[in-house]
C-alpha cells in the first residue's frame, strides 16, 4: 500500500512539473526581434523541451533566440544539457512509478 501511494505521488508530481514547464514556456516565449543575454540563455535552455514540443505544432515558437550574446549561448547549452537529462530521468521515474501501480 505504501509503495502505491509513493508511486501515485511521483506521477502527480511529474504531471504538475510538466504542466508548470509548459505554462512557463508559453508565458515567456522567445521574441525573434529581441536580443537576449546570459540570464535568458539560462531560462531558454532550461525550458528547451517544452519549447521544442510546442514548436512541432506552431512554427512561431522558437527554441533559441535568433539575436543573442555569447554568454547567452554558453548558458543556453549548459542548461539545455541539464534540462534534457532531467526530463529523461523524470520520464523513467514516472514510468517506473506507473509499473509499480500494476504490480
Amino acid at each position: 500500500m505504501e509503495n502505491k501511494a509513493e508511486a501515485i505521488g511521483t506521477i502527480v508530481g511529474s504531471v504538475l512539473v510538466i504542466a508548470v514547464a509548459f505554462l512557463l514556456a508559453w508565458i515567456f516565449d522567445i521574441n525573434p526581434l529581441k536580443e537576449y543575454g546570459w540570464l535568458m540563455g539560462w531560462f531558454h535552455g532550461a525550458w528547451f523541451i517544452p519549447n521544442w514540443i510546442m514548436s512541432l505544432f506552431n512554427d512561431a515558437v522558437l527554441t533559441k533566440a535568433l539575436l543573442h550574446t555569447s554568454a547567452y549561448n554558453v548558458f543556453y547549452w549548459i542548461f539545455l544539457v541539464i534540462n534534457v537529462w532531467v526530463w529523461i530521468r523524470m520520464i523513467f521515474t514516472t514510468l517506473a512509478a506507473v509499473l509499480k501501480l500494476f504490480k
